[in-house]
């Protein structure tokens, strides 16, 4: 005989967890309604730690930094644009070059004084400038670069003739400072003047020069009937010419001086 269950036995359905009387072999619910799924609290999954926020760049902020750097971009433009040529216009050798030009103009102009002024203070700017040594030379005679005044060579011959060679030494000195400057540079280097465009031609035409200068003294010297001093100062005024042309085969003014070397 089985043992009856206590009334305050309860059991549940393990289909649907219904209650079920006692005595029952068969869930009524799930015999009218079908099996109904048991809901079962399960323990949450556990997650990996997420970043914090503020690891990651806020999506707002992205914005004003975009627009901040392409201030500064902007900004760094300007100061370019406005400093490049406040650097070329200020460096030395854009002065030199605007002092040259001056000196050139000044002395076709006739005012040697300010010429002499200027082509100092383009070889203050660069030291290296080989025309401006040459122009200087030049305007130490009063004449026109690559050309001559007959009024300033007579000047030049009676002061000579009487000892008094100050232009003409200052001159030479300088014509002589040209050719050591323009043996310095590259052959192929454009110089700023039509006629002396190369180092070679600003050699030849500073012998020619000194070649003009020895004539010069030549002929104070025979004024002078100082035959000797004539004749070695000829030999030095044939010398010069030659030399320019050994630089410069087609400079016209050593040919044009080379037509005056016979006594």
């Amino acid at each position: 005989m089985e043992e009856d269950l206590p009334d305050d036995e309860v059991k549940y359905c393990p289909d649907c967890g219904f209650a079920l009387p006692p005595l029952t072999t068969q869930c009524p619910r799930c015999a009218r309604f079908g099996h109904a799924p048991v809901t079962r609290e399960e323990p949450p999954a556990e997650f990996p730690p997420v970043a914090s926020p503020g690891a990651y760049p806020a999506a707002a902020s992205a914005r004003p930094r975009s627009r901040v750097g392409l201030l500064i971009v902007a900004i760094i433009m300007v100061a370019i644009a406005v400093a490049i040529p406040f650097v070329i216009l200020n460096s030395p050798g854009y002065k030199a070059r605007v002092a040259y030009r001056e000196a050139v103009q000044a002395q076709l102009a006739g005012d040697m004084e300010t010429a002499k002024a200027k082509y100092r203070q383009a070889l203050d700017y660069d030291p290296e400038m080989g025309l401006a040594a040459f122009g200087l030379g030049t305007a130490c005679l009063g004449i026109s670069i690559g050309g001559r005044t007959d009024q300033r060579m007579s000047q030049l011959l009676q002061s000579a003739a009487v000892g008094v060679t100050t232009d003409l030494d200052e001159a030479d000195r300088w014509f002589d400072h040209s050719i050591v400057l323009a043996n310095k540079m590259p052959t192929n280097q454009a110089l700023q003047d039509p006629n002396i465009s190369t180092p070679p031609k600003l050699a030849s035409y500073a012998h020619a020069m000194k070649g003009l200068t020895a004539l010069i003294r030549y002929y104070a010297a025979l004024q002078a009937d100082d035959f000797d001093i004539a004749n070695q100062w000829l030999q030095a005024a044939s010398a010069e010419i030659h030399q320019s042309l050994a630089f410069d085969p087609t400079n016209p003014y050593a040919h044009d001086f080379s037509g005056q070397l016979t006594p």
